[in-house]
């Protein structure tokens, strides 16, 4: 008989993988902050497949979003710490939203199963799934979320198709730097034990099962999950859910932002640098005003070269005068000299010499991500 054992956890954070069984656990940087080919590549350091279909095909939509799946063989000695000479199965399915080329991982769903046999005992995969939790769990308290808003959901449905009678769910919080923000994730965990399926071989097979996701874009997969009225209602979901990632970042809108407060628009770009895996040397004075500026600058750096530093002048009445989408182009120039180090005519359109028109939000985003992967490619 397969016997059941189940967590399952949804949240998002800031860190970098470095081993086998952080890959395994730690999806935290994977939302909103690595693209597909990432993911992907960094996948085979630890001896995934990416899962194709008979026709090759390796992106799949489910109705609402894509998704992808990568799958691990687990069979003698692995590094994720199961027991020695383990043998079962990992499947990590990944949903996204957007192109291939500007995509956004906002949920990840994990299931695995050890087999119990002579080598392997039930107590030694037992104790392996609950060292897996508490790592989890340790993962939140050492990046500051708190829980809140408990409750309980049934008749949950597993990447494999197992289903699970009931989940607890937590919200989760993390302030962030930008004033008046917040991060917020589901967390839901169980553990269930229960008698699931025949096995021909007389084996027990013990499931683990955990998952991540953003809580905002939660509430558009619910919506598209309920939503039977049209293909209609499905299509205004993903386009809702589409703008909801192009905007936001760290669960900050970037139209939210107060265009008054610089720090806070300068701290919006460091995340933004995160996000895009670009790291960003310790910040130790951030200093920007509004000046008065001769000509028709509307804004000026003077820290090039000084990593240690963020100096910005922002002329009040040009700025003013400029609508949003202007003002978020001017400071990213200016703050790609000044934290990214980046001179006239490298990274793009965004590091011309001055601003030549009234852009729009598909002119800074494409700007934008050219300068910030020029910067990531040319470190």
């Amino acid at each position: 008989m397969k016997k059941i054992y189940f967590l399952t956890l949804f949240y998002t954070t800031l860190s970098f993988s470095q081993t086998a069984k952080e890959f395994l656990i730690n999806d935290n940087e994977k939302i909103f902050h690595s693209s597909l080919t990432e993911v992907i590549a960094e996948s085979k350091n630890y001896g995934y497949d990416l899962h194709r279909n008979d026709k090759g095909d390796y992106i799949f939509f489910d109705g609402l979003t894509k998704y992808f799946v990568l799958i691990k063989k687990i069979k003698g000695k692995v590094d994720e710490g199961f027991p020695d000479y383990s043998i079962g199965s990992i499947w990590k399915k990944y949903f996204f939203a957007g192109t291939l080329d500007e995509e956004a991982i906002y949920k990840i769903e994990t299931e695995m199963y050890l087999v119990q046999y002579s080598n392997v005992s039930s107590s030694q995969i037992k104790n392996c799934y609950k060292k897996i939790k508490n790592d989890i769990i340790k993962n939140y308290i050492k990046n500051d979320y708190k829980a809140s808003k408990a409750s309980n959901k049934i008749n949950y449905k597993s990447i494999l198709g197992n289903y699970y009678d009931i989940i607890e769910e937590n919200v989760l919080q993390k302030l962030l730097p930008i004033k008046d923000s917040k991060e917020e994730f589901f967390a839901e965990q169980i553990y269930t034990n229960g008698e699931y399926f025949e096995s021909s071989k007389g084996n027990d097979y013990y499931y683990l099962t955990f998952s991540l996701k953003d809580k905002n874009v939660s509430e558009f997969g619910e919506i598209a999950n309920e939503a039977t009225e049209s293909f209609g209602k499905l299509t205004e979901s993903f386009g809702k859910l589409y703008e909801h990632l192009r905007f936001t970042i760290g669960n900050q809108d970037i139209r939210k932002v107060n265009q008054y407060d610089l720090e806070a628009m300068v701290q919006f770009f460091l995340e933004d640098c995160k996000k895009s895996n670009i790291k960003v040397p310790e910040i130790k004075t951030l200093n920007a005003t509004f000046e008065p500026l001769k000509g028709d600058a509307i804004a000026l750096s003077y820290a090039f070269g000084d990593d240690s530093l963020i100096k910005i002048k922002v002329d009040p009445e040009k700025w003013a005068k400029s609508n949003m989408e202007k003002k978020w182009y001017v400071l990213y120039h200016e703050l790609g000299h000044d934290v990214l180090n980046l001179e006239h005519g490298q990274g793009g359109k965004m590091m011309f010499n001055f601003a030549d028109k009234e852009y729009n939000w598909d002119d800074f985003f494409q700007d934008k991500e050219y300068m910030l992967n020029f910067k990531k490619l040319n470190k």
